[in-house]
């Protein structure tokens, strides 16, 4: 925190020096006015007068700020990022009148170090309200519920009624929205969803149907020998099951979490896993036979990693992101085949496994442990939970005995 209060310090200087109006603004504010003592990594500047005045001053002192395609600015290090961008507008109360949400549309002016908030974003932020600046502001861009359904997982708002109307209204406009934006807003989500009730909430604002294909249908399917739930309902279960693993409440052995941390397009693999347990299902409906009594899902993973391939490219995934969810869905039911062989053919069937998805195995594994511990936990089957979980562990141990002959 120290080099984000150093920052603030020098740009304050430059433009006391150079008489040009720079505010605080976004999420910097937000986060402060709701815990002050907290660490805020990131901060969105805005600047009334020549932006390139300042880039230059700032590069004096060693920040070197990187040319966005959208005009804006942006300089990171290991310990924050920052975006430097001109005001949208002709001062600044217009440039947060186009902001999204009033707790959102908060400026501080450095120079005099005052709070500009015309909107009483302060009001919001303490009532825990979510409320839109106008009634443009959603529609205009759809991608911004996504935000502040993150403002509702991660701070415990709820959105005031005219705001709630809205979502339902526009939601489904989101479908024609893809790109990196809505990459970026939907795995903020997925970050900062701690108790697993992300995909629940972007269900009931009638939000995850316009972003995933299938999810209504999915209501329709599922129900087997092996599970007394729909496929929707499961797979939702199973995320929230990783949400648990993750936050402590499920053990599992055997799991590195410093490498489930490790970060692609600024989010954690643990964010890609998660996604991926619940959309390990998703080519279930697409796959679905019934002869009388007999419901069958032959080839579900092959289907799902084709449909999660397309999701990922219409979101505009990088390469490597799009290759662990495609990988993970496509095999997440291979250990429960390899579970069900005669011993001696168990260890051929893990080797030949551990060849073909290398790096991929702990979190294929993890996907298929949080699979079949939400299947077994509605079935209340506690002896094959712990079976699995136990052949889990065992596989992983081998798993690791194997990458290092």
């Amino acid at each position: 925190m120290k080099d984000m209060y150093n920052f603030l310090k020098q740009i304050k200087s430059i433009g006391e020096e150079t008489g040009e109006d720079i505010y605080i603004v976004g999420g910097f504010i937000r986060d402060k006015l709701f815990n002050s003592q907290i660490d805020v990594h990131d901060l969105n500047l805005v600047c009334s007068g020549s932006m390139q005045k300042v880039i230059e001053e700032l590069s004096k002192l060693g920040y070197y700020f990187k040319v966005l395609d959208n005009g804006k600015y942006k300089y990171k290090n290991d310990n924050m990022t920052v975006d430097i961008a001109l005001i949208n507008g002709s001062d600044i109360v217009e440039d947060l009148n186009n902001r999204d949400y009033t707790a959102n549309a908060i400026a501080l002016r450095l120079t005099e170090i005052k709070i500009i908030d015309p909107f009483d974003g302060r009001k919001a932020i303490r009532s825990r309200i979510i409320k839109q600046v106008n009634k443009g502001s959603l529609s205009d861009d759809p991608i911004r519920i996504l935000r502040g359904i993150r403002m509702y997982i991660k701070y415990g708002m709820h959105f005031n009624f005219e705001t709630e109307e809205e979502i339902r209204r526009i939601a489904s406009r989101l479908y024609y929205f893809n790109g990196p934006n809505k990459f970026y807003e939907f795995m903020k989500v997925i970050e900062a969803d701690f108790q697993g009730k992300a995909f629940e909430i972007l269900y009931d604002y009638g939000v995850l149907s316009n972003i995933f294909p299938y999810i209504e249908e999915l209501k329709t399917v599922g129900k087997c020998k092996y599970h007394i739930e729909d496929a929707l309902t499961h797979m939702n279960l199973t995320y929230q099951v990783f949400k648990d693993l993750v936050n402590g409440r499920i053990k599992l052995g055997g799991i590195d979490i410093g490498k489930i941390d490790e970060v692609i397009d600024e989010f954690n693999i643990k964010n890609y896993i998660a996604l991926s347990c619940f959309l390990h299902d998703i080519g279930k409906f697409k796959c679905y036979k019934k002869q009388g009594d007999r419901v069958s899902f032959y080839g579900h993973e092959i289907e799902g990693a084709k449909i999660v391939h397309n999701i990922c490219n219409n979101m505009q995934f990088s390469k490597d992101a799009t290759e662990i969810e495609e990988t993970i869905v496509e095999a997440h039911m291979m250990p429960l085949e390899i579970l069900k062989m005669e011993t001696a053919e168990q260890n051929e069937a893990l080797n030949s496994m551990f060849s073909r998805y290398r790096n991929y195995i702990p979190y294929i594994f993890i996907v298929s442990f949080c699979d079949n511990y939400a299947t077994n936990m509605l079935l209340n089957n506690s002896n094959e939970k712990i079976k699995f979980k136990q052949f889990i562990e065992n596989a992983l141990l081998k798993y690791r005995k194997y990458r290092f002959v």
